[in-house]
């Protein structure tokens, strides 16, 4: 019951459209909202929105839904959108967003090894958001910390990765923004 509110301001701030495939529910940038559940991790969520875009897809994290009508009602709509999706992009659209997902996961820990070397003593956590570079195997990765409560990012690098040769091959000093 207390999830309910959460729940209808985001399907009521949405557009919703009955299609051949049944429900389909358009988040206001008119992208296909999918809904997840369980602890939301804000790194974690902001990487797979970065990486969905292509598909066309957005994931929306409602937290942890233990009742089983509302676990059916979720899947029933996120099915039904991924049959949307499906015939967009192909069938395997999902596996070839996990593949990527597990290659961004391993070239954020290529860049938080190469970080050790240089982070200074800080407080806060530091975040990590991955996206494709010029080339193919490399990778940008921008790494800051947050102060959630005045919304002002702290401290951030910017590296460059080689995701086949394992390397680091660009590193920005440290953006002090306090």
């Amino acid at each position: 019951m207390k999830y309910t509110p959460l729940f209808l301001f985001c399907f009521f701030s949405c557009k919703t459209e009955i299609s051949p495939s049944g429900v389909n529910i358009l988040a206001p940038d008119g992208f296909h909202l999918m809904i997840k559940t369980g602890l939301p991790e804000i790194e974690a969520t902001n990487q797979l929105n970065f990486s969905a875009k292509k598909y066309h897809v957005q994931f929306y994290n409602i937290g942890c839904v233990t009742e089983r009508s509302r676990i059916d009602s979720i899947n029933k709509v996120n099915d039904s959108i991924s049959l949307i999706v499906k015939s967009q992009f192909g069938n395997n659209w999902l596996q070839n967003l996990r593949s990527e997902l597990d290659t961004l996961s391993e070239v954020r820990e290529i860049a938080f090894t190469e970080l050790l070397k240089y982070q200074s003593d800080h407080d806060e956590p530091f975040y990590y958001l991955v996206s494709p570079g010029l080339r193919k195997n490399e990778y940008f990765v921008r790494v800051y910390s947050m102060d959630y409560n005045n919304s002002k990012i702290h401290v951030q690098y910017y590296l460059g990765v080689n995701y086949k040769k394992k390397l680091v091959f660009e590193i920005s000093k440290p953006v002090d923004e306090k």
